[in-house]
């Protein structure tokens, strides 16, 4: 199973919730594909990219 992202804008409160979201699931997902719009115009995008690193 995979989990596909997109348009995280560096929004980490909307990050954090979909990762809690994927852990609640019942099927175990395999791979995490984030397609792009990691980062915006604002100051979590910096925790945003630093989260991602370090899944």
């Amino acid at each position: 199973m995979w989990a596909i992202l997109s348009g995280i804008e560096g929004n980490i409160a909307a990050y954090e919730a979909v990762l809690a979201d994927i852990k609640r699931q019942r099927v175990e997902v395999e791979e995490l594909y984030i397609l792009g719009d990691i980062v915006a115009a604002n100051p979590d995008s910096e925790k945003v990219i630093k989260r991602i690193q370090n899944l």
